[in-house]
C-alpha cells in the first residue's frame, strides 16, 4: 500500500491508504472477488465468456451452461457484485439471468441505452448457425430487433458452421461479428459479419485460404476483432501451416458501404494479412486469442505459444501496416516453467489515459511444486518491452479465487474490459462441489485519472 498526507502547514491530517495498481477493490463482492452460486443448483459447466458494464456501473455478463442441451445467458450484477434479481427472469432462467436454448454466448456488448446485444453460436443446429440477440436494459428480450429478438447468421447452402466468437459495437450502433466458417469441404475460414443496429440487414463474408503456407484444407480461426479509427477491421486469431501447427494470423478488413460488401485491404503488409509464429527450433502451435488497438494504430496481440512442454503467454506489437515491431512473453515463470504449465493471454485492453497496456489471462501457481492450481494473472506495460512497475509486484498482480475439496483449483480468465479506471475480469473456478463457478474480480480504481489534463 501507499499512503498520501493530507492537510496544510498549521495541521496534519490522518494519513489515508491508496491502493496500489493491482490491488482488488473491497468494496466489490468479497474483499473484489465475487463467486456466483451455480444458478438453479445445476451443478455442471456455468461458462462466462464476455463482460460488458451499463452505464450505471452494474456488470453484464455472458455465458453458456451444459444444463439441457446447452443454454445461453447474460446476467446481471449490481454494482457492489451481488447478483440483480431485478433482471431478466424470462424463458426459464430464474431472476439475475436471461437467456435462449441451444446456443452459446461468446460475446456481449452494451448500447449507450444501456440495452444489450450478445451473440455466439446455435447448438443443436444441422447446418450451425450463430445467434445475436438483444435485450432490454433491465433483460426482456427485445423483439423490435431482428426476427422476435434475434438475428441468425447462418452458412450458405451446403455449408456446414458459422461460430462468432467476438462481437463489438461500431460508433452508429451497428454490430460487427467475426469467428469462423466452415465449408462444406472442411475447409474453415475467417468470418466476419456486420448486422445493422436494427437487426434489419447483415453483410457477411468469409475470408477462405487468406494466408500463405496454410494447410489444406485450410484451418483458420478468429478469435477477436478491433475496429480501427477509419471504421475498418483488424481481425486475429489461428492459421494451420502445411507443416500441421499452428500460426498467429491477423487480417485487415474493410467495409465499403457503395457495395455493400467487407473486402480486404490488399495494402495492408502487401497481401491484407500477417502470420507470426515463435519459433522453438521446431513445429508448435502459436495462438492470438486478442487484439487491441494503441494510438496511431498500433496493434496490440495476445495469446500463448508452445513448445513439446510447456505454453508460454505473449504478446506482440505491429505498425498499422502490419510490420511487427515487438514479440515478448507476457508472464515471467518465477519458478519454472514446468512440463504442461499454461500461461496465456485472453484480452489485451489499451488503459485510455495513458496508454498502458494490460494483459489479462491465466498461469500456473507454483507456491506448491510442481504446479497444481492455476491463478487469475494481469500483467501492465508501459512500453512494448517494459512492465510497468507501478503495478502489482513488478509490472504483474496474481489472484485466485475459489477453493475445492482438493489442492486443486484452476483459475481461468475468459474476458476482462475497463470502466472507470477500474479492471473487471471475468472467468471461472472450479467449483467445491462439482463443475465449474463464474468468477468476477474487480480491482481498484487505478492511479493518475487525471494524466489526461495533468500529463503526470
Amino acid at each position: 500500500m501507499r499512503y498520501v498526507l493530507i492537510g496544510c502547514l498549521a495541521c496534519i491530517a490522518p494519513l489515508i491508504a491508496i491502493a496500489t495498481d493491482g490491488d482488488l477493490d473491497a468494496t466489490f463482492g468479497s474483499g473484489g472477488k465475487v463467486q456466483l452460486p451455480q444458478a438453479g443448483g445445476y451443478h455442471g459447466t456455468w461458462m462466462p465468456t464476455d463482460v460488458a458494464v451499463q452505464s450505471n456501473g452494474k456488470i453484464i455478463i455472458s455465458g453458456w451452461t451444459d444444463q439441457g442441451l446447452t443454454d445461453c445467458f447474460v446476467l446481471r450484477l449490481n454494482s457492489n457484485g451481488s447478483l440483480d434479481t431485478s433482471f431478466g427472469g424470462a424463458n426459464g432462467f430464474q431472476p439475475g439471468y436471461a437467456g435462449l436454448g441451444n446456443c452459446k454466448y461468446t460475446g456481449v456488448a452494451v448500447r449507450s441505452d444501456d440495452t444489450i446485444i450478445a451473440g455466439g453460436p446455435g447448438v443443436g443446429y444441422t447446418p450451425t448457425p450463430s445467434i445475436v440477440g438483444r435485450f432490454t436494459a433491465n433483460g426482456s428480450p427485445d423483439l423490435t430487433f431482428g426476427s422476435s429478438g434475434s438475428v441468425f447468421l447462418s452458412p450458405g447452402s451446403g455449408d456446414q458452421a458459422v461460430v462468432v466468437n467476438r462481437l463489438v459495437l461500431d460508433d452508429s450502433g451497428n454490430i460487427v461479428a467475426t469467428g469462423s466458417y466452415t465449408e462444406s469441404s472442411n475447409a474453415v475460414d475467417f468470418y466476419l459479419a456486420r448486422v445493422t443496429a436494427n437487426g434489419g440487414a447483415q453483410t457477411t463474408v468469409h475470408h477462405a485460404a487468406s494466408f500463405n503456407g496454410h494447410a489444406s484444407p485450410n484451418i483458420d480461426i478468429a478469435y477477436d476483432l478491433a475496429l480501427g479509427i477509419d471504421g475498418s477491421y483488424y481481425v486475429v486469431g489461428t492459421t494451420k501451416s502445411s507443416a500441421g501447427d499452428l500460426n498467429c494470423a491477423l487480417l485487415h478488413a474493410i467495409y465499403n458501404s457503395t457495395a455493400d460488401a467487407i473486402l480486404s485491404d490488399n495494402t495492408f503488409n502487401g497481401s491484407d494479412n500477417v502470420v507470426l509464429m515463435k519459433d522453438y527450433g521446431g513445429s508448435n502451435d502459436d495462438y492470438c486469442f486478442a487484439l487491441a488497438l494503441l494510438p496511431r494504430e498500433t496493434l496490440v496481440l495476445g495469446g500463448q505459444s508452445s513448445d513439446t512442454s510447456w505454453d508460454d503467454a505473449t504478446f506482440t506489437t505491429q505498425d498499422a501496416f502490419g510490420n511487427v515491431t515487438n514479440i515478448k512473453f507476457a508472464y515471467d515463470q518465477i519458478n519454472g516453467p514446468y512440463s504442461g504449465d499454461i500461461d496465456t493471454v485472453k484480452r489485451v485492453l489499451v488503459e485510455p489515459y495513458d496508454h498502458r497496456v494490460l494483459l489479462v489471462g491465466s498461469g500456473p501457481n507454483h507456491t506448491n511444486l510442481p504446479s497444481q492450481s492455476y491463478d487469475i494473472g494481469v500483467a501492465r506495460y508501459s512500453s512494448p518491452s517494459t512492465p510497468d512497475t507501478s503495478f502489482g509486484s513488478g509490472g504483474y498482480a496474481f489472484y485466485d479465487v475459489g477453493s475445492t475439496s482438493t489442492i486443486h483449483n484452476l483459475n481461468t480468465v475468459t474476458s476482462a474490459t475497463l470502466w472507470h479506471d477500474r479492471l473487471i475480469v471475468v472467468g471461472t473456478a472450479q467449483d467445491a462441489t462439482a463443475g465449474t463457478d463464474i468468477v468476477v474480480l474487480r480491482l481498484a480504481p487505478f492511479d493518475g485519472i487525471f494524466k489526461d489534463g495533468f500529463g503526470n
